[in-house]
This record gives structure tokens, C-alpha cells and sequence, in this order.
């Protein structure tokens, strides 16, 4: 079973032992503010999983870990990509 984990709750004392359970692995990141994956390289939103991107952990949490709770932030743990782009 695929591993799916809120910011929020990451963010709280003991998210630590969270990430390191993302460490290594891809994900796709869900906004439910939007309803929608974020696309490749973070530029913009689509609500089709097929055009969402893959990211390494690290870079998703780079580019996410700053957002507030409105956002509503999700990891879903991903397949990793045939490519190592990031974001691919």
C-alpha cells in the first residue's frame, strides 16, 4: 500500500520520523484547496493523476513545506519515473 501523508502532520513535533519514511522515494503532491496534482516542475494544477508530477521527496518538500494548512498538502507516495528529471 502506497504511503500518503498530510504537511500538516509532518510539520508537528515528531514528523520527522514521517519524512524519513518518504526518504528515497517519489510522490505526487495533492492540493485539496484545488482539488488537483501539481503538474511537472510545479507549474500549475491538473486534476488528471496521468499529468501530475513525480518528485523526489526532497524536492517536494523543498518546494512545499512552506505552504499553510488552507492548502491542505498531501504526498502520495509514487512509481518512480522512467527519467530523472525532477518534477517529471
Amino acid at each position: 500500500m502506497a504511503l500518503v501523508r498530510n504537511l500538516t502532520s509532518m510539520q508537528r513535533k515528531g514528523g520527522e520520523r514521517t519524512k524519513a519514511k518518504f526518504s528515497g522515494k517519489h510522490v505526487r503532491i495533492w492540493s485539496a484547496e484545488w482539488r488537483a496534482w501539481w503538474r511537472p516542475k510545479a507549474q500549475g494544477y491538473t486534476g488528471n493523476i496521468e499529468e501530475a508530477g513525480v518528485f523526489p521527496f526532497d524536492d517536494a518538500w523543498a518546494r512545499s513545506h512552506h505552504c499553510g494548512p488552507e492548502k491542505r498538502i498531501s504526498y502520495h507516495e509514487a512509481p518512480t519515473p522512467p527519467s530523472r528529471g525532477e518534477g517529471v
